[in-house]
């Protein structure tokens, strides 16, 4: 790591047209390094906290009636709410429960860092580089005793509704209004929460 880091403080004196030339090999290294750091600091456990939901309201879309009789089904659920339910069932029927956890986290994560990407883009490589470096190593919870959090080590809604509502900022900042507002309608779609401050920092933007 205080390698890496030395390098970029190297890489920042440089000049910008060297900073535009950024090799390759570098950037592929850097690329793995900041994803095997994110692997290890957000490792997969299992169907845990809310994915055990989401799970149960995709076994209940997949079976009809085997758990329509759970209280949690008799009252009204989030799953009416979202995409994420018929896009998970598709991928459980296809290679399984395990399988479809563990590619769709995989997925959804390096979509994530992607979109994350786009966002930093017009800082500087050095910056942008220890940017994500933090973003993988860093705590990812927050509020009193970690209640919130985001990019979570666990298969949800959410964690396909966070890098699309990146995606929308990114874009919005490129003035992309008609994609922002695209990717902002993805984002509603799996989890109108998260895409509720995102309309609010875009609105707030577009104002200023």
């Amino acid at each position: 790591f205080t390698h890496f880091m030395a390098h970029l403080s190297l890489r920042s004196l440089a000049p910008a047209s060297a900073e535009r030339n950024e090799s390759r090999a570098f950037s592929i290294a850097a690329t793995l390094w900041i994803a095997a750091l994110w692997l290890v600091c957000r490792p997969f456990r299992g169907v845990r906290h809310d994915s055990i939901l989401y799970v149960g309201q995709t076994f209940n879309s997949l079976w009809p009636g085997q758990l329509s009789s759970d209280w949690f089904f008799l009252g009204a659920s989030q799953d009416r709410y979202t995409i994420f339910t018929p896009l998970l069932a598709h991928a459980i029927e296809a290679v399984g429960l395990q399988a479809a956890e563990i590619g769709l986290l995989l997925a959804f994560n390096a979509f994530f860092l992607w979109a994350a990407w786009l966002l930093l883009k017009e800082l500087p490589a050095s910056t942008r580089w220890a940017a994500l470096v933090a973003l993988a190593a860093l705590s990812h919870t927050y509020g009193g005793e970690g209640a919130f959090a985001f990019a979570e080590p666990f298969l949800d809604a959410r964690t396909l509704a966070e890098p699309f509502g990146l995606l929308a900022l990114a874009l919005l900042l490129r003035g992309r209004l008609g994609w922002s507002l695209l990717a902002l309608a993805a984002t509603l779609a799996c989890h109108p929460l998260v895409g509720l401050p995102v309309i609010v920092v875009g609105w707030t933007f577009l104002c200023l």
